[in-house]
C-alpha cells in the first residue's frame, strides 16, 4: 500500500497530470464532498470498512533446506559467454572532472554486451555491495613478460557475508569461484595505469565498462554499459600469500621470483659486469639526480635494464633511491621503491628498507597510498626492516590508512613460514596483542581471527 505519496487534485481533469509512477495509486479529488471525506479518512486512519481480525494461525511444519548454497558456484563469470567474448586487452579512459574508466576489451561485441547486461541485472548500475571484485596486480611473474595483470571475479567475503545475513549455513561450506585474468605488457614508458590510479585516488570511484577490439587494433568502447564502482585492489605480487584470492594471478605452478622482480639474464660470455656496470651506474646516478621528473623516469628505465643484465646497484644508487622514495610523490615513489625491492635479498637494500620504515612511521608516506602499502608489505618479509613499524603499532596510533597498510604487513609477518617454531609462536602472540589494541576495527578483528 502506498503511504508515502498520495495524489490529490482539485479537478477531475487534473488526473492526467499525475506523475506516471503514481498513476496506479488511489487519487483524491477534494473538489467534491465525497473526495474530501475519503482523503480525511485516509489521513486520520478512519476507513469506511474495518478489516476483520485474522483468525488463529495454523502451525505448519518447518521445511528444511536440503541444498547447502555453499556448494554452489558463485561468481559473475559465465564461462561459455566469456569464452565467446574473448577478453583481449584492458584499456583506460577518462575526462576532466569525471571518474576514470577501467575498460575490458573483448573480441566479440555481442557477447561482451551480454556479459555487462547480465551484470546490470545482477548488480545494477551501481555495484553497491561490491560483489564484483577487480584487482590490478603489478610485479614480475615467472614466465610472463613485464607488465601487470587485471583479475576479475567475485569477492568471497562479500558473498559469504550476504549469505549469512540471509540465514544460510555457510560456515562449514566450500565455495568454488570462477574468475578471469588479462595480462597487459605495456612499454616501459607507458603511463596509462599511473594516470588511472591518480584519477581514482582523486575521485575514489571509477566505471567498469566493456569495449570491442577489432583485429586491426581499433577499439570501440561501450560506455553506456558501464558499472559504477568504488572499490579496486591495487596489489603487488610480493604481498600475495598462499591462500590469497589473487593467488591465481601468479603463474600456474604457484611460484614467482622471490622478490617479484624480473629475472636476471646471465651476462654475455667474456663480459665484465662489475667493471662495465660501474660506469653505467655512475651515468645512471646523474640521471636520477636531475630535477626534471621525465629525465628521472628515463633513469628508472635504465635501472631495469641493468638489473635484467645481472648488475646490482651500488650504495650511492641505493641512497639516492631512498631520497627519491621519501621526497617524491606517490607516482614517483612507487616505481623507485619497486626497483629497490628487486634486490631485497641484498643486505644494503634491507638496511635501506629499514630507513624507509622509520620514515613511514613518521608520516612521510601518509599521502602515498601505493608506495606506503607496498613498503609495509615488503618490509614484513625482513625482520630488521619491519621492527620500526611493529614498535609504532604497539603505541596504538589513531586508525588511519597507514595503520591499515601496516596491518596488512603485520598479517604477512605473523604468518610467514620460519623454521623456528618458538619464533613463529612469539610472532603470532605479538600480532594478536597489536590486534587487541584496536577492538573496534573490523580489519583488526579479521586479522585476529585468521591467526
Amino acid at each position: 500500500m502506498n503511504d508515502k505519496f498520495i495524489p490529490v487534485v482539485f479537478d477531475e481533469s487534473h488526473k492526467a497530470f499525475i506523475p506516471t509512477p503514481l498513476q496506479g495509486a488511489t487519487c483524491y479529488c477534494v473538489a467534491t464532498p465525497s473526495g474530501h471525506e475519503d482523503l480525511y479518512r485516509r489521513l486520520t486512519n478512519q476507513p469506511k470498512i474495518e478489516r476483520p481480525q485474522l483468525g488463529p494461525k495454523r502451525a505448519l511444519a518447518e521445511k528444511k533446506v536440503k541444498t547447502n548454497p555453499s556448494l554452489f558456484v558463485f561468481g559473475p563469470i559465465d564461462v561459455d559467454l566469456w569464452n565467446q567474448a574473448q577478453w583481449r586487452a584492458t584499456f583506460f579512459a577518462g575526462r576532466q572532472g569525471m571518474p576514470p574508466v577501467l575498460g575490458l576489451a573483448y573480441k566479440d561485441g555481442a557477447s561482451a554486451r551480454k556479459i555487462f547486461e547480465g551484470w546490470h541485472k545482477r548488480y545494477g548500475v551501481n555495484d553497491d555491495h561490491e560483489e564484483l571484485r577487480v584487482s590490478i596486480v603489478e610485479g614480475h611473474i615467472k614466465g610472463k613478460e613485464p607488465g601487470y595483470t587485471v583479475h576479475i571475479g567475485c569477492d568471497p567475503d562479500v558473498v559469504t557475508n550476504r549469505l549469512r545475513e540471509a540465514g544460510y549455513p555457510v560456515d562449514d561450506g566450500h565455495f568454488a569461484f570462477v574468475s578471469r585474468l588479462n595480462r597487459m605488457n605495456p612499454p616501459p614508458d607507458s603511463r596509462n595505469l599511473e594516470l588511472f590510479k591518480r584519477s581514482y585516488r582523486e575521485h575514489k570511484t571509477y566505471y567498469l565498462a566493456p569495449g570491442v577490439l577489432s583485429d586491426d587494433g581499433t577499439l570501440t568502447p561501450m560506455f553506456e554499459l558501464g558499472i559504477y564502482k568504488a572499490r579496486i585492489h591495487f596489489r603487488h605480487v610480493s604481498e600475495i600469500g598462499t591462500n590469497d584470492v589473487d593467488r591465481v594471478v601468479i603463474s600456474p605452478d604457484g611460484e614467482s621470483t622471490p622478490s617479484g622482480a624480473p629475472p636476471r639474464r646471465p651476462p654475455p660470455e667474456g663480459s665484465k659486469p662489475g667493471v662495465e656496470g660501474a660506469s653505467r651506474w655512475t651515468e645512471l646516478s646523474k640521471w636520477l639526480s636531475q630535477d626534471l621528473p621525465s629525465v628521472r623516469r628515463d633513469g628508472l628505465t635504465r635501472w631495469r635494464q641493468l638489473h635484467a643484465e645481472g648488475h646490482v646497484p651500488p650504495q650511492a644508487i641505493i641512497d639516492r633511491a631512498v631520497e627519491l622514495v621519501i621526497a617524491g610523490n606517490d607516482d614517483e615513489s612507487y616505481p623507485v621503491l619497486e626497483l629497490l625491492l628487486y634486490n631485497r635479498a641484498e643486505g644494503k637494500v634491507q638496511q635501506a628498507l629499514a630507513r624507509l620504515a622509520k620514515a613511514f612511521v613518521k608520516g612521510r608516506f601518509d599521502a602515498k597510498p601505493n608506495a606506503g602499502s607496498l613498503l609495509a608489505n615488503a618490509t614484513a618479509e625482513i625482520d630488521e626492516a619491519f621492527k620500526p613499524i611493529l614498535a609504532w603499532l604497539e603505541k596504538r596510533p589513531p586508525w588511519s590508512a597507514p595503520v591499515e597498510w601496516a596491518f596488512s604487513g603485520l598479517w604477512g609477518w605473523a604468518r610467514r613460514d620460519v623454521d623456528d617454531p618458538p619464533l613463529k609462536t612469539r610472532r603470532i602472540k605479538r600480532a594478536r596483542h597489536i590486534c587487541d589494541l584496536y577492538p573496534e576495527q573490523d580489519y583488526a578483528k579479521k586479522l585476529l581471527n585468521s591467526l
